[in-house]
């Protein structure tokens, strides 16, 4: 019994496992995106997103995620910049 991780624990981590791959998921479509808007600042603002992206995919912070989760950031990154 000593070894187990109380629930709510596991629920943590499982959440936080969820909530960083939304955000990798989300950064993946914002670099994709190549919707065209009516409006010029939803244009601008699409490419705030991307350079945003690009920014996390290239940062430390992005690395030392992957590692916690135990993510290949090289194949994330592959698919991000293909």
């Amino acid at each position: 019994m000593k070894n187990q991780m109380p629930r709510n624990k596991k629920f943590e981590l499982r959440y936080t496992r969820e909530v960083a791959c939304k955000m990798i998921e989300q950064a993946m479509e914002d670099v994709h995106s190549n919707k065209k808007f009516k409006s010029k600042s939803l244009n601008d603002l699409q490419e705030v997103y991307r350079s945003s992206a690009i920014t996390f995919f290239r940062s430390k912070f992005f690395e030392f995620m992957c590692d916690a989760l135990q993510l290949n950031a090289d194949a994330i990154r592959f698919r991000a910049f293909r």
